[in-house]
């Protein structure tokens, strides 16, 4: 589903380079997350984020794991809810 998000990035007009940058970043959120996009919570986001204060990155980079998640999220949520719901069985 990330490569549908990015691939609409693109088509919104964003560059293949901008967009690389976030592949990644979004790819490595989603791994210290350990679970798929639409279980998350809070606590989880929580909890990367202050392994990530602990680890070291600037703010502006845990920043950024946030709001590439929070995008995706937004993304899964407007274009995906019933895939996701029947694919989880999960209202």
């Amino acid at each position: 589903m990330a490569t549908l998000f990015f691939s609409s990035w693109r088509a919104g007009g964003f560059s293949p380079v901008a967009t690389g940058n976030d592949v990644g970043l979004l790819e490595r959120a989603l791994a210290a997350l350990g679970r798929p996009a639409w279980e998350v919570t809070p606590r989880d986001i929580g909890r990367v984020v202050g392994d990530l204060a602990v680890k070291g990155p600037s703010t502006s980079t845990r920043c950024e794991y946030v709001q590439i998640f929070k995008g995706f999220h937004r993304f899964l949520q407007a274009h995906k809810a019933a895939e996701i719901q029947a694919r989880t069985r999960r209202p």
